[in-house]
């Protein structure tokens, strides 16, 4: 084993102080023992070192390509000058806090041409030593090639801009870091390179991305090459697919916005066609009209003929019949109105005879109706007048008989029921006067009986109250009671406040309230808390008006940093304690966070149970790190405090306190001594509500009794004076029939004198004048019956009359009719004959020639063709008429109004989605082959790369595995496959307790030095399995137990010994007793101070620098 002294030769003025007396050289001892080398009491001074120089080699044999040899700074950070050599396996560099070990780490980064995001560092200027402008990094590694080669890459940089050297020729920074990278130095992959201000970075790393930095450090990133091509191609066939799928979805949807598009072209195609016809048509009506008029010539020519042949026929001799037989009818029908005229005169003078008849009849009618109506008016008087003398008769009866059966009434009797009645109304006024002298009487209990009640309901609703302010009212916190209570009495108050503890919280339990009570003072439990300090102002000044009371203010956010490294609350039931104090309070936060920051309810852990002497043991003694996990905390009816001597080593030791049985203030509900006070007023107030109770009975009783009285009193009043009203009723009854018989006689003695005064001569009067008026009628309508005979028969001669005339007079009318148009036939004749000839005569076919053979030569040869044949068509057809082919047109114009809805465009839309439905059907199957070459080629690298990585993957698992579960229960490293390429993801699955399951390595679930064990045990798994020339981790060891980094420090060094695969470099400020060594591990111890001062040449001092690559 190497012991190496690195140190700062030119000590800076800006060391920080505490470091600079420490720089003392040690020289270090060391045995053998089977075989491996044990460092311990490194305690010897140099006087008596006998030292012997370590034997160097010009040739690099044992580095392989990529390994750094040696590491110069100058200028850099804190250092003047400093130079590293290291070794080609594990490398340890040892030193206090602040001398400078990081600083190698930056180096490397830096000189290497790694950013400086990579150290947490923002400009290079913070690099360069203070008062120098430009720093220095020289790195000799080995080469490539198979000999003993180097390759030295030097960087010189200044604030603004850096100067790369590689073997003293001038190189730019992308040479250098195509260099590096040829080397499979991977600064930016944590595997590699882990600096302390990226060693947190680690755990948060995403299952992902730790694939990928794993694979990145195999075979120069082959692996991560070939996951990302998959990655990438996987993309590719997934966006092809989805182009695919759309193409598809677009060819559909093409092909059915096409057909439509082909019925609205077709549309557009007819509606062409229809408007070509029509205008063809339209071009060959001329010719119909000529055709049209040779017809028509040929017919006129004819009707022509025809009608001079008629009218040649016709002659005069046709009318001369018509008029003979026309005269003979005219002096037959004179005859024939001479007879009409005398029967007509008979007739009218029979028609006057009638109607008088009729007259007279009507005249004896009416005379006859009055008679008898006068007939009955006398007879019915007379019946009336004695229907009217019986009815009453009746009615008299009818009274004297109810007369009679009424009861006889006692004169007296009436005088007698008033005055009982009397009697019995002064009997009820003198109960009534008693029963309200009771009531008034009983009013007085109820009053109490009320009062009494309330007390009791508010006595009730104290006892059971979750409200404390009203039994602080009678306690010895009336303070409180009057300071809370007038301020929930200012309503318009412009500020806040939260009410004191024992008000506003409530504790789960009464164990816990008195544990809180303990632990917290008094007046922190009465104060009235404040959140801001403006409210505070403010209701201090109100609050000061009625009493000095406490006050307390909390800042919105709590400034309890500490509780963050407190155990966790797992931890704590893992001690043995049910919780902190501050797990079974609950308040307005504001409130709670008071107490937390007065009395540290949330640091004080507290179970309601005896711990036992090993529990008590492990919280009261330091640990390794001299640290217990708690300052205080109660267990069973014990307060523990921990405290540190002032003096001397500072020794820890406790002081206990007993804890009161019972709770004063914080107790669930009601105090005990308030509950028994209450307990006491309701006893009391019970007793008093008892006597109100009994007075209250007693009066009732007596109440009872004369509203008895009363009612049987006024029962009888009651029955007294319904005899009254039956007897007065039987008075008034007697005197209304008595009453009704006089107004009956009297009526009866008026009928009697009307009906002694009968009316039967006057109806004997009335019987003979209807018998002579019937007589005379009967005589008129007999006379009538004779002359309406005689009108009836005439009347028949006159219509015979009639009838011959009007024969008479229709044949006249015929024959003048029929000679009418014998004349105007001749007259038509004529004028058709005019008419055929003037028609023969204008028609003019040549001048309708000429003018169409003009309109031919507009015409082209195509419209000219398609006019021929369609008259050569309507020839045959016998249709080349005008009015056949204005029929056509009206149906063309007709059918293509229906067409008239299609667009021109949609022809070009049409071709435009039969050309994108031609590029799809050749793009798709293009795209489906490329897909299928896609996925030839995933399966051609998966079946390349997945045995690889699965092989490293289990390589890895296995070796976490073993070293693993030495420090813990169990570990491993999966590798979870997904469907996406991208979505693969390497796991470090960790255990550290029995009870618990495996889980992934992150920064919540498992602790700092956790985390820390598990980071390096992945990390030297990774040894010998991965391609990576050298590992740096910075401080890793940092928040591990001494067991832990004992036993991760053993893994590193057997796993960089034996043949070399990878450089370790682990930077650590603090070196553990008893550790387990190699000799070919090297150990760099970095010091830095005024003492460390370069000797001057040729000195015989003993100088730190000469103790530099001894071995021992």
């Amino acid at each position: 084993m190497e012991i190496l002294g690195d140190l700062r030769s030119y000590v800076d003025s800006d060391i920080p102080n505490g470091i600079e007396g420490n720089g003392h050289a040690h020289a270090l001892n060391g045995h053998v023992s089977n075989g491996k080398r044990k460092l311990s009491n490194l305690d010897v001074s140099s006087a008596f070192i006998t030292k012997r120089k370590r034997t160097t080699s010009s040739g690099f044999e044992q580095y392989k390509a990529g390994l750094i040899i040696k590491v110069i700074i100058t200028d850099f950070t804190t250092y003047s000058y400093g130079e590293f050599k290291l070794g080609p396996r594990l490398n340890m560099i040892v030193g206090p806090n602040g001398t400078g070990k990081s600083t190698l780490v930056a180096a490397i980064c830096l000189g290497l041409g790694g950013k400086l995001e990579l150290i947490k560092r923002k400009t290079m200027k913070s690099m360069i030593r203070n008062g120098k402008t430009r720093g220095t990094i020289e790195i000799t590694l080995k080469a490539a090639n198979d000999n003993d080669s180097v390759v030295t890459i030097k960087r010189s940089f200044t604030e603004k801009d850096s100067e790369y050297t590689i073997n003293g020729e001038l190189q730019s920074e992308t040479k250098v870091r195509q260099l590096v990278k040829s080397l499979n130095v991977q600064l930016d992959n944590l595997c590699h390179f882990l600096p302390q201000e990226r060693v947190a970075e680690f755990a948060t790393l995403s299952a992902d991305k730790l694939l990928r930095e794993t694979e990145r450090t195999m075979k120069n990133g082959e692996l991560l090459q070939m996951h990302e091509n998959l990655i990438r191609i996987d993309t590719q066939v997934r966006e092809l697919s989805k182009e695919i799928d759309e193409d598809k979805a677009k060819l559909l949807k093409l092909k059915e916005e096409g057909e439509a598009l082909q019925e609205e072209a077709k549309k557009y195609t007819d509606f062409q066609e229809k408007t070509k016809e029509l205008e063809v048509h339209k071009l060959l009506i001329p010719y119909a009209i000529l055709q049209d008029m040779k017809k028509t010539s040929k017919e006129l020519k004819q009707r022509k003929k025809d009608a001079q042949n008629k009218l040649n026929q016709f002659g005069t001799s046709a009318i001369g019949p018509i008029i003979e037989q026309e005269d003979t009818l005219k002096s037959a029908k004179l005859e024939h109105f001479k007879a009409l005229t005398k029967q007509q005169t008979k007739l009218e003078a029979l028609n006057q005879s009638l109607i008088k008849l009729s007259s007279e009849e009507s005249d004896y009618d009416k005379r006859l109706v009055e008679l008898e109506e006068r007939k009955v008016e006398l007879q019915s008087r007379g019946q009336s007048a004695a229907k009217r003398l019986v009815e009453v008769k009746r009615q008299r009866d009818d009274c004297k008989s109810k007369l009679e059966s009424l009861e006889e009434i006692d004169p007296n009797k009436r005088t007698q029921l008033r005055e009982e009645i009397n009697k019995r109304d002064l009997e009820l006024t003198d109960i009534e006067a008693q029963l309200n002298s009771l009531r008034f009487e009983k009013q007085e209990p109820q009053k109490t009986l009320k009062s009494v009640g309330i007390e009791l309901t508010k006595l009730q609703n104290q006892l059971h109250s979750k409200d404390r302010l009203p039994q602080l009212a009678h306690s010895k916190l009336r303070a409180c009671y009057q300071v809370h209570s007038k301020l929930r009495q200012i309503s318009n108050k412009n500020w806040n406040y939260y009410e004191a503890p024992i008000l506003s919280c409530q504790v789960s339990s009464k164990l816990y309230a008195r544990y809180i009570e303990k632990v917290v003072d008094n007046n922190s439990l009465q104060a009235v808390v404040f959140d801001n300090s403006l409210d505070f102002e403010k209701g201090s000044s109100m609050i000061q008006r009625i009493s000095n009371f406490p006050r307390r203010l909390v800042g919105k956010v709590s400034s309890l940093n500490q509780t963050a490294a407190l155990p966790s609350l797992e931890m704590v039931k893992n001690f043995g304690f049910d919780g902190y104090l501050s797990d079974f309070i609950n308040g307005p936060e504001p409130v709670i966070r008071m107490l937390k920051e007065n009395a540290k309810l949330d640091q004080i852990p507290a179970t309601t149970k005896k711990l036992s002497e090993a529990q008590l043991n492990r919280l009261t003694e330091p640990d390794v790190n001299g640290k217990i996990p708690f300052m205080k905390f109660i267990t069973g009816d014990t307060l523990y405090t921990m405290k540190r001597s002032f003096y001397g080593r500072r020794q820890l030791f406790y002081t206990t306190e007993v804890i009161p049985s019972k709770a004063d203030l914080l107790q669930p509900g009601i105090s005990d001594d308030v509950r028994d006070r209450i307990n006491r007023q309701i006893e009391l107030l019970t007793r008093r509500k008892d006597e109100a109770n009994d007075a209250i009975k007693e009066v009732s009783t007596r109440m009872q009794s004369l509203e008895q009285e009363l009612l049987m009193t006024k029962k009888d009043r009651d029955q007294l004076r319904i005899e009254e009203e039956s007897v007065q009723q039987l008075i008034r009854k007697r005197n209304t029939l008595s009453s009704r018989i006089k107004i009956l006689e009297e009526e009866i003695d008026k009928l009697k004198e009307q009906a002694e005064s009968s009316d039967l001569e006057q109806i004997k009067i009335v019987n003979n004048k209807i018998v002579q008026s019937k007589i005379k009628l009967q005589r008129k309508r007999l006379e009538k019956a004779n002359i309406t005979k005689q009108v009836m028969e005439e009347g028949i001669s006159v219509h015979r009359s009639r009838l011959l005339l009007y024969k008479f007079e229709n044949q006249i009318e015929a024959l003048q009719q029929m000679r009418v148009e014998v004349e105007k036939l001749k007259v038509d004749l004529q004028h058709e004959y005019d008419e055929a000839k003037r028609k023969f005569d204008s028609l003019g076919m040549k001048e309708k020639i000429a003018e169409i053979r003009k309109e031919r030569e507009s015409y082209t040869e195509e419209q000219l063709q398609r006019i021929d044949e369609l008259a050569q068509q309507y020839v045959a057809n016998q249709t080349l008429t005008e009015n056949y082919l204005r029929d056509r047109i009206k149906t063309f114009e007709d059918q293509r109004r229906l067409l008239s809805t299609a667009d021109q465009n949609s022809i070009r839309t049409l071709k435009e989605k039969l050309r994108e439905i031609e590029l799809l059907n050749r793009s798709i199957p293009a795209k489906q082959s490329a897909e299928t070459e896609l996925k030839d080629q995933i399966s051609l690298i998966r079946n390349q790369w997945e045995p690889q990585l699965e092989e490293l993957v289990n390589g890895i698992s296995l070796a976490f595995n073993e070293r693993f579960t030495k420090v813990a229960i169990d570990g491993k490293v999966v590798l979870t496959k997904e469907d996406k390429y991208k979505d693969w993801s390497l796991d470090i699955l960790v255990r550290f307790r029995q009870e618990a399951d495996l889980k992934r390595l992150d920064n919540r679930s498992q602790s700092g030095g956790e985390r820390a064990i598990s980071t390096i045990i992945f990390m030297m798994s990774l040894h010998g399995l991965t391609d990576a020339p050298f590992r740096i981790v910075d401080e890793i060891n940092q928040g591990m137990d001494a067991n832990n980094e004992r036993m991760a420090h053993k893994f590193l060094v057997e796993t960089c010994s034996g043949a070399i695969s990878s450089q370790y470099i682990l930077v650590t400020p603090k070196l553990l007793t008893n550790l387990y060594y190699d000799e070919d591990m090297r150990v760099h111890c970095v010091y830095s101070g005024k003492f460390l001062q370069p000797p001057e040449r040729h000195s015989s001092t003993i100088d730190f620098m000469d103790f530099a690559n001894w071995k021992i």
